[in-house]
């Protein structure tokens, strides 16, 4: 078993590609098995580098050096969203404006590298131009209602589209919330990419009562209900976590 990549097990000339769980003092197969039958060391590197493109989490469950390596990343990333933006949070009109933004900030921090790290990066990446495009969800591009990106300082960027009527509803303190209102708040609650983080941090500035009103909560304001819909809808949350982000 490679010992920086405990999900690739070389069984002389086979290779069986899946995951290992622990579980009293026993391992044990999880999920579906890949088996391959050429193990030539270029398929090797191509399906570690794959498992960190596409399953960052999985690989850093396995492998404490890439995980430590990934929160180093996750917070120097985050210090670099807060001095750009000035806020761990910033809120775009649209899906266009946010790309263009992202856009326009990679292209800052690949200027600020030195020539001989831009020119090594791109050879070793296969990158055809310095400061590759961000492919973005059509949902994304297309929306019209407000992009919200918070930099999750523990694990990585995270983005939730329709966004002004969230932050029209939660700034009505529990008041009149309209379908659309209701309905955005709820799904930011319930959505599995927004972190427990994200929601305390407009709960901090705009308060939990148009959450209590959006899940029928009535009559009192207690910070108890806000914590039983975190529990509910977000119980992986208060998990071991780690970092999102995906580099090879």
């Amino acid at each position: 078993m490679k010992e920086n990549h405990p999900l690739l097990l070389n069984l002389e000339k086979s290779l069986i590609f899946g995951s290992l769980v622990p579980w009293d003092e026993e391992w044990y197969w999880s999920g579906k098995q890949c088996a391959f039958n050429v193990t030539t060391e270029d398929t090797l590197q191509e399906l570690r580098n794959s498992l960190l493109r596409k399953a960052p989490e999985i690989a850093y469950r396995y492998c404490d050096q890439l995980a430590e390596k990934a929160k180093g990343r996750v917070h120097s990333e985050y210090q670099e969203f807060v001095k750009y933006h000035g806020n761990d949070l910033v809120i775009y009109p649209n899906g266009i404006s946010m790309a263009a933004d992202l856009q326009k900030k990679g292209r800052l921090q690949w200027q600020s590298m030195p020539k001989e790290v831009i020119s090594k990066a791109m050879k070793e990446h296969n990158l055809q131009n310095p400061c590759p495009s961000i492919p973005l969800p059509r949902e994304v591009l297309e929306n019209e209602n407000g992009i919200g990106m918070y930099y999750n300082s523990e694990e990585g960027q995270e983005i939730m589209i329709d966004f002004n009527d969230i932050i029209s509803g939660l700034k009505k303190k529990g008041i009149s919330l309209t379908e659309d209102e209701a309905n955005g708040i709820r799904s930011f609650i319930c959505s599995d990419m927004v972190s427990t983080r994200f929601v305390r941090r407009l709960v901090r500035e705009y308060g939990y009562e148009s959450i209590e009103l959006a899940f029928l909560i009535r009559d009192s304001h207690e910070e108890s209900h806000l914590d039983y819909l975190l529990r509910r809808y977000k119980g992986a949350y208060y998990r071991n976590r780690r970092p999102r982000i995906a580099f090879v």
